[in-house]
């Protein structure tokens, strides 16, 4: 008689989180149907049954999603976000959303974040390096993540960051480069071809940043360097 009460709010409890994944799981599959109207009644259902839960916001989200409702989809992805163990899930909601309606700089910021709490997330480091590549910030902490995620081997990484210096060397060589930093480009073009010897643009940015700098025999020698094995135009 005296554990009766207990045990009785034990089993409510317990109906009504049965009842509360089971409208989750309606509402998931009201979501792969399609059917917004479904999606965000279940989703209701689930949320006032299973209290907060993060798999329901990520439902309330997909759902106002389907309906076209972005804004209230950012709140759900937002409110997420805030969840320390559902963080992932809202930062890569708003990832897409952002990506979707041509945002890249907010897409870049949301999976950095994304990077900083889950180093082994390979869509966080992917979108990541992308956008940072896109944009022309430094992406090298990026490329490391997509190494330690598995999505790349350390070898093409370490071609990638050749070309990324590469790059950052040849932007000194561009006519509209007011003020450019020459020994910096000059350091970060020997860096890319002590990664990558065969690469040779560069081996080209290389020379010319030499012969820019009057260091013309040097920049002759650069290039023959690599011509006996290499004879590149």
């Amino acid at each position: 008689v005296r554990r009766a009460p207990t045990e009785y709010g034990v089993f409510r409890r317990n109906r009504r989180q049965a009842k509360g994944f089971r409208a989750l799981t309606r509402g998931l599959v009201a979501v792969a149907a399609g059917d917004p109207v479904e999606a965000k009644r279940l989703a209701r259902n689930a949320h006032g049954l299973l209290e907060k839960s993060p798999l329901t916001l990520l439902l309330a989200a997909q759902a106002a999603q389907l309906e076209g409702d972005e804004a209230a989809a950012q709140r759900y992805f937002e409110a997420l976000a805030k969840d320390p163990e559902a963080a992932l899930l809202g930062l890569r909601g708003m990832a897409t959303a952002a990506l979707k309606r041509g945002d890249e700089e907010a897409a870049l910021k949301y999976s950095e974040q994304a990077l900083q709490s889950h180093p082994h997330a390979e869509w966080a480091a992917e979108t990541a390096h992308r956008l940072q590549v896109k944009l022309g910030r430094r992406a090298e902490e990026s490329l490391r993540a997509l190494v330690r995620a598995g999505a790349m081997s350390a070898k093409a990484a370490q071609h990638r960051r050749a070309v990324l210096l590469t790059e950052r060397a040849r932007q000194a060589l561009l006519p509209e480069t007011v003020g450019a930093d020459l020994d910096a480009a000059l350091r970060s073009a020997r860096e890319a071809l002590k990664l990558d010897a065969g690469f040779v643009p560069a081996r080209l940015v290389l020379a010319n940043l030499l012969v820019r700098m009057g260091k013309k025999r040097e920049a002759a020698k650069v290039i023959e360097q690599d011509w006996d094995s290499n004879p590149h135009p």
